[in-house]
């Protein structure tokens, strides 16, 4: 058994997350996961391709010619009218399964920060959602200032997302890589696991689900001293 920890502990859930599915720690489901490009294809097959049921997790996408490749015409108006024809196409047919999809953030998709998940919630007004990714947006040239990064996204969306995804990464063989950071989990990566756990406390919302990947999901929820016990 554990305890919670924190201002809004109460009523904030802590879940896993995998490469299929949202599941809290007592086992209940919370969202599916959509882990491909939904860019790569058309926007009618890309809804088409959301797993059934309620609540999805998954990627805005890039226009890079694999999911975590960079592109800067991701960035460009090219990339955002793709992610807004596949949101026009996936939100009815979410709406008619009883579902929406919160979109996970990452530096080398079209919604790859902070400001540009607030854009797109103000954007859908409640239509879609966020699955705030603070390590996911961290590109190797960011590590030098990684705790002013993750301050300022924090600051912007953590109140307004429904999930916020807690990780870490490895370390890049250069600031100056131009590869997509390795994903590690908390406590085993460059990111400070407290530091993030103090984020979340500050600005999470009450209600927020908070989610880590990797073996041992409440061993990493207690490094960032979000649970106890």
């Amino acid at each position: 058994m554990y305890r919670t920890l924190g201002r809004y502990s109460p009523r904030m859930r802590y879940a896993e997350l995998t490469d299929d599915a949202l599941t809290s720690l007592d086992g209940s489901p919370l969202a599916r996961v959509a882990g491909f490009n939904p860019l790569a294809m058309g926007p009618a097959a890309a809804a088409a391709a959301l797993p059934d049921g309620g609540l999805v997790v998954g990627w805005s996408g890039g226009l890079g010619e694999t999911l975590f490749e960079r592109a800067f015409a991701t960035w460009m108006p090219a990339g955002r009218s793709s992610l807004d024809a596949y949101l026009d196409a996936a939100e009815p047919v979410l709406r008619e399964r009883g579902g929406r999809l919160l979109v996970r953030t990452h530096a080398r998709h079209v919604i790859s920060d902070a400001q540009a998940a607030v854009g797109l919630l103000d954007a859908r007004e409640g239509a879609v959602g966020v699955a705030f990714d603070p390590a996911g947006c961290l590109e190797a040239s960011m590590l030098a200032d990684a705790e002013d990064h993750l301050v300022r996204f924090f600051e912007l969306v953590g109140g307004r997302a429904e999930v916020i995804v807690l990780g870490s990464v490895l370390q890049p063989a250069s600031l100056e890589s131009e590869e997509p950071l390795v994903p590690a989990a908390l406590g085993d990566g460059l990111l400070d696991p407290a530091l993030l756990g103090r984020l979340v406390r500050e600005h999470a919302r009450e209600d927020a689900v908070v989610a880590v990947v990797g073996d041992d999901p409440e061993g990493q929820l207690r490094r960032a001293g979000l649970v106890g016990g």
